[in-house]
């Protein structure tokens, strides 16, 4: 009997791990004296890198300046 593997499910798998998360987020709030600290709203990485900002502002000079050649060639 002392050898045999004890049979556990899924969902008790999943139990324990959620309750461990939550002990984790209580000793967290209890070792910073009660504070809650919140994550702050800005992504850690920029949405566009410095590159695709870069090939955005060229397409839209590109726009503008076709733009302009039409209106020029209306006006003539």
């Amino acid at each position: 009997m002392a050898n045999e593997q004890v049979k556990t499910s899924v969902k008790t798998k999943i139990w324990t791990g959620q309750a461990r998360h939550l002990c984790d987020d209580v000793m967290s709030v209890i070792e910073n004296n009660g504070e809650v600290t919140l994550p702050s709203g800005r992504p850690l990485e920029p949405l566009f890198t410095k590159r695709q900002r870069q090939l955005a502002r060229l397409i839209v000079w590109a726009l503008i300046f076709a733009g302009l050649l039409v209106v020029a060639k209306a006006i003539r």
